[in-house]
């Protein structure tokens, strides 16, 4: 499959919501969200940012990368 193919799935599922009125109290659409798919090692396969896919999320992400580990979402 093709990275595009990805793409579209991940934004068309991030605009969905399952609240009762519909509307997404949080969403990638927000000017001061940044959202990204990344892989089971780390590596960001979506984001808004088309630069920054195939980049390690911790290079971008410094700190949440680091909550991640702590919260053992992944390991080092």
């Amino acid at each position: 499959m093709k990275l595009e193919f990805f793409q579209r799935k991940f934004w068309t599922a991030s605009r969905q919501c399952t609240s009762l009125d519909g509307r997404c109290s949080i969403s990638c659409d927000d000017e001061n969200i940044n959202c990204y798919l990344i892989d089971n090692n780390g590596f960001i396969l979506v984001s808004e940012d088309y630069t920054q896919t195939g980049n390690f999320f911790g290079e971008i992400e410094g700190a949440v990368m680091n909550k991640l580990l702590i919260m053992d979402s992944f390991k080092r």
